[in-house]
């Protein structure tokens, strides 16, 4: 089974090593596109839970894990 990863880099014609930031980059608003450099971008302390997120979405290969990661994002300090 294709996991999350596997299906969006066929789509968008990416390789897994972009994966994440393709992914951050086309979840931002233009407002939140403007201002993320300035806060580090992808790579930036600011972003780091919803990097993390988005690397544990990654793997997912049904709703329930994509579903365990939202909690699991919602639950962190």
């Amino acid at each position: 089974m294709n996991s999350f990863e596997d299906l969006f880099c066929q789509a968008h014609r990416c390789s897994p090593a972009d994966f994440q930031r393709k992914v951050f980059w086309a979840s931002l608003t233009w407002r939140e596109k403007m201002l993320a450099p300035l806060l580090g971008g992808s790579k930036g302390a600011h972003f780091g839970p919803d990097c993390s997120f988005i690397a544990g979405s990654g793997w997912a290969t049904d709703l329930a894990q994509i579903r365990t990661e939202i909690r699991d994002y919602f639950e962190a300090p």
